[in-house]
């Protein structure tokens, strides 16, 4: 039934990331349980490989100067962006969520940049349009996207007239999970196009 391919995607590609968040997987018409698994034991922020491996990144990229972008797909219902502060928080990085409207976003920037934020955590589509971030010359993908056009737009907030450094774009996936086809399929669409 096509009609729970969204809500399946939804599920596999985010279920990685928050583990300890049982999912159950409706069907939109019916509502009736088509899917479901408990929540797995809570596994402390920061012990789980992506988060380490992002972690350890970060603090590499802070040592050279280099403040970072962490795009994060699970805001709003399934937010997991107050982990992600926590985490860097505990290591001594300053960091911050992006919640502010668009008309608000370059005067929010500003405000972090000068109050010494070294990393600002947003959902992509926060920034896929009319903002540029050149404090910010690295970009981390925390989660998956399908939209070719809103990884193009938001790893392009970095790239703009005026940048001097070289920006570094990096994405992070678990191998064997959908989040790794995802990001194989949409390389493929940005690579067509």
């Amino acid at each position: 039934d096509r009609t729970l391919l969204a809500a399946y995607l939804q599920a596999l590609i985010s279920w990685p990331d928050s583990i300890w968040r049982p999912k159950i997987v409706r069907h939109p018409r019916t509502e009736k349980i088509v899917a479901q698994i408990p929540g797995l034991p809570h596994i402390p922020v920061g012990d789980a490989p992506k988060e380490a491996e992002i972690l350890n990144y970060v603090k590499g990229q802070l040592k050279d100067n280099r403040k970072v972008l962490l795009l994060c797909q699970q805001t709003a219902t399934l937010d997991i962006t107050p982990q992600w502060v926590q985490l860097f928080k505990d290591n001594g990085i300053k960091a911050v969520v992006l919640t502010c409207s668009p008309d608000k976003r370059e005067a929010w920037i500003e405000k972090q940049e000068k109050a010494g934020t070294q990393v600002v955590i947003t959902h992509p589509k926060r920034v896929e349009t009319g903002l540029d971030l050149l404090q910010f010359p690295t970009i981390v993908w925390q989660g998956s996207e399908y939209s070719a056009y809103t990884v193009r737009q938001a790893n392009r907030r970095s790239y703009r007239i005026g940048q001097t450094r070289p920006v570094c774009v990096r994405y992070y996936v678990y191998k064997g999970t959908l989040q790794e086809k995802a990001l194989g399929i949409i390389a493929s669409k940005i690579a067509s196009a």
